[in-house]
């Protein structure tokens, strides 16, 4: 039920970032929020993989694309779905998770999308991802606190385009929020096209999107 999953989700919330974060939340849940998001395409290259990897001694790493799998690596590991909203939906419309475990515990995860009714259930931002001609969508990403600062998305990020390239996906589109500086800086580093600024509105419960051109030096990290 949608209030259960706002439950835990304002749990996490209190938790890892106090209450101040929480009413921020609850502020945008309920009444208003805007918020500004660069638009990115990546070219899905063969990046060599030694340049990604996280400065963990330790780690596993799955990909999960049903709620089957995701039973199953419960078995062993924490469940990531409590922490990705509206995950179990996802998995069932054939969205696909990236996983990173440090021991138990979720360090990192992601996602992927190859088709309207998969990123649907992620994303509810208005930018075009042509999926028709062999454009993903990526994004909705999290680290865990313990484990920031050791190049997590970035490898994800790398793993995830790898994963979509083998697909037959040339290329994705995601959109990072302008004020968030650690995921722009692990997206410049596969020369992304900046083509956009997007502008996102929420008034009670009403969305508004639009976009416009980037202006000359406006994207900086």
């Amino acid at each position: 039920m949608a209030w259960k999953r706002r439950w835990r989700r304002a749990r996490t919330i209190l938790r890892e970032r106090g209450l101040r974060a929480l009413v921020t939340t609850g502020f945008r849940w309920y009444v208003l929020d805007h918020r500004e998001f660069f638009l990115f395409e990546r070219q899905h290259e063969p990046w060599p993989e030694g340049s990604f990897r996280p400065t963990l001694d330790q780690f596993e790493e799955h990909f999960v694309s049903s709620n089957a799998q995701a039973d199953a690596l419960t078995e062993s590991h924490d469940d990531f779905r409590r922490l990705s909203h509206g995950s179990r939906n996802a998995l069932d419309a054939g969205a696909t998770a990236f996983c990173i475990y440090v021991g138990r515990d979720v360090a990192h995860y992601a996602w992927v999308a190859t088709t309207l009714e998969a990123r649907r259930t992620l994303d509810r931002l208005g930018f075009e991802v042509p999926f028709d001609q062999g454009v993903a969508w990526t994004g909705d990403a999290w680290s865990n606190p313990t484990y920031r600062g050791k190049g997590l998305l970035k490898y994800a990020s790398y793993r995830r385009f790898e994963y979509l390239r083998q697909l037959g996906f040339t290329a994705s589109r995601g959109a990072v929020e302008r004020r968030n500086r650690a995921s722009l800086r692990a997206n410049v580093h596969f020369m992304p096209r900046v083509y956009g600024v997007g502008i996102y509105w929420r008034v009670f419960g009403r969305r508004y999107w639009r976009e416009r051109a980037l202006r000359p030096g406006e994207f900086t990290t």
